[in-house]
């Protein structure tokens, strides 16, 4: 489990103060998952993919994928914490890589934009996750996908955030089952989900 979201004294009262707050220590606290690039090489991304991370942070995800597009490729790292992606720039440069501090509720692109989209470990600090999804399909180009990927169960991560102090203790993922449905109302369809202890996998496609 990401063990990211520790106790913060006098926690800041928005998700972006938050993630701002952690940003220069973010590295020390999270727990490095140790199959992502197998879970991206699952997903299917390939050299030539333009591809977003949603919910960059400091770009542990990022770096995985500039890796597998290749030069002829492009990753926009998504966050909506500058903090964040001021710390990723500085440690992951790379010219196949956009930096981008949004809302994933209204990104600044345009329609049919990128070939893959993948929230890892952030679609429970997400506030309004049909809106969330709705931008993503639009951005997506037909046929293009979208995974929700995390390292343990909803179960799991819902217990664990409950335990903090702070604007995140409210943040939940929904069961898988339910995820799909809004996926759904998205506009998505040949919709896979699997959820176990080990791990939190919805995918997707834009007809």
């Amino acid at each position: 489990m990401n063990r990211s979201l520790q106790t913060v004294n006098n926690p800041p009262a928005s998700h972006r103060d938050y993630f701002n707050h952690l940003a220069p220590v973010w590295d020390t606290m999270v727990s490095r998952e140790p199959n992502l690039e197998s879970y991206m090489n699952k997903f299917g991304v390939q050299q030539g993919d333009v591809v977003m991370d949603i919910g960059a942070g400091t770009g542990r995800l990022t770096t995985i994928l500039q890796h597998l597009v290749g030069p002829g490729g492009q990753v926009i790292a998504i966050d909506i914490s500058e903090q964040m992606l001021t710390v990723g720039k500085n440690i992951h440069s790379a010219e196949n890589c956009q930096w981008s501090c949004a809302d994933v509720c209204r990104l600044p692109f345009r329609d049919n934009f990128t070939d893959k989209v993948i929230c890892y470990s952030v679609f429970p600090h997400i506030k309004q996750p049909l809106t969330a999804l709705q931008e993503i399909y639009r951005i997506s180009s037909p046929g293009g996908r979208v995974l929700i990927l995390h390292s343990c169960c909803s179960r799991k991560l819902n217990q664990f955030h409950a335990k903090l102090n702070g604007i995140v203790c409210f943040d939940r993922l929904p069961a898988s089952r339910d995820l799909a449905v809004l996926l759904e109302k998205a506009g998505f369809a040949q919709i896979k989900a699997v959820e176990n202890p080990e791990i939190y996998w919805v995918e997707a496609v834009k007809n």
